[in-house]
């Protein structure tokens, strides 16, 4: 198999997979849990969510679910106390340079998906998805891993 093939199969795999779920209950119900996909459009996570399990509500709720998927995304991302910084993936989103830091033994998936959700509205005047700017910030980050690990094992 070719190596780009296995590269986006691994990257497919990777920006599919479950990073949290948060508990949801409307008028004092408890529903099934609302699982968040890393790479995934935080209101068409919602809008499956809610058509999937039937669930007729408002704009009002729905932006409520919205807000608290972001929030514990950003949480969970923000968590850094007493990781160490690895190194910083710079890249540009419109007119704007941006860079993410990477910490050790942080999802990668899970800081890309915090900031690509976090900078949507960026996204969508580019229109891209937050999708493919997690898979273009796990790319980035590989390869920066790849360079560091080169050069620290070859310095000149």
């Amino acid at each position: 198999m070719h190596l780009s093939v296995l590269l986006h199969l691994l990257l497919a795999t990777i920006t599919h997979s479950v990073l949290f779920s948060i508990p949801v209950s409307l008028d004092g119900h408890d529903l099934p849990m609302l699982s968040y996909v890393g790479g995934s459009d935080i209101a068409q996570t919602v809008a499956s969510y809610l058509i999937k399990n039937q669930i007729n509500t408002d704009q009002d709720m729905t932006n409520a679910i919205n807000k608290r998927l972001i929030s514990e995304l950003n949480i969970r991302a923000s968590d850094v106390e007493g990781k160490q910084e690895l190194f910083k993936v710079p890249f540009t989103l419109g007119k704007e340079t941006f860079e993410l830091p990477i910490y050790e033994k942080m999802s990668v998936l899970l800081l890309a998906s915090n900031f690509c959700v976090t900078h949507v509205s960026i996204l969508d005047e580019s229109e891209i998805s937050v999708g493919q700017c997690c898979e273009t910030v796990i790319m980035m980050t590989d390869e920066i891993h790849d360079r560091l690990l080169k050069v620290s094992k070859h310095p000149q």
